[in-house]
């Protein structure tokens, strides 16, 4: 890169467009000390500027994902949906179903077969009612993270998981219900949040970590008993 140099901004303009060669000394050892630095600085950073969000996100999609090899789900409960498409990798599957891209439902997990290179996508988990495993070496099953974790991490914004009784041991109110608790915390008023049945969530990160509405008509809500997940 130092090799051939546009010289004109030196003031010397007999010198323009000329090998680093030819040019006068006083010429070169500017344009050296001046340029080295700078395309040093340029190579370190090229090495060590860590990858976009984007290339991380990417990279990291399997990583909100539970893998568990030679296994698949079977649903017997005509509410519960799913998606097939063939697509070549885990990758891809995974990316739709973080994303719900292309799906009709909220994903909550899916199945790859791996002869067929097909994604199956779920609404539904292990955990989901009217659901079973079943072995089938041709699938290996993918599960969010945040559906199946029985801890929080943080304030359990992002928890989805199915305790549905508050640390005193009262019922949770279903979220869709107004009884015996009037409020505003509608599922279509909180999409994305998972306000399904009577589970503890935390929609707005408040401090306190998942709670509910209670079925006891003298307590309006209370926060749940979850663990935090252990930072090891």
């Amino acid at each position: 890169m130092l090799a051939y140099l546009v010289t004109g901004c030196t003031g010397d303009t007999s010198s323009k467009h000329l090998p680093l060669r030819d040019l006068p000394a006083k010429t070169r050892i500017m344009w050296t000390t001046q340029l080295v630095p700078v395309l040093m600085l340029h190579l370190f950073l090229s090495i060590t500027i860590p990858p976009s969000e984007a290339q991380k996100q990417r990279r990291s999609t399997l990583h909100e994902f539970k893998k568990t090899a030679e296994i698949t789900l079977i649903k017997v409960d005509r509410a519960l949906y799913s998606k097939a498409k063939k697509l070549n990798t885990t990758e891809l599957c995974a990316h739709r179903c973080s994303k719900n891209k292309g799906l009709p439902f909220s994903c909550k997990a899916f199945a790859f077969d791996k002869a067929l290179k097909r994604c199956h996508w779920f609404s539904f988990n292990s955990m989901t009612n009217a659901v079973r495993k079943k072995q089938d070496h041709a699938f290996d099953l993918y599960e969010k993270k945040d559906y199946i974790r029985n801890c929080i991490i943080g304030k359990g914004g992002s928890y989805k998981g199915t305790v549905s009784v508050t640390k005193s041991g009262i019922k949770c109110q279903p979220w869709d219900s107004m009884i015996p608790h009037e409020h505003g915390f509608l599922p279509s008023s909180y999409r994305g949040k998972d306000l399904q049945e009577n589970y503890c969530r935390n929609p707005r990160g408040e401090e306190g970590g998942p709670w509910c509405f209670t079925s006891n008509p003298e307590v309006r809500h209370e926060v749940c008993d979850i663990p935090q997940c252990s930072t090891g």
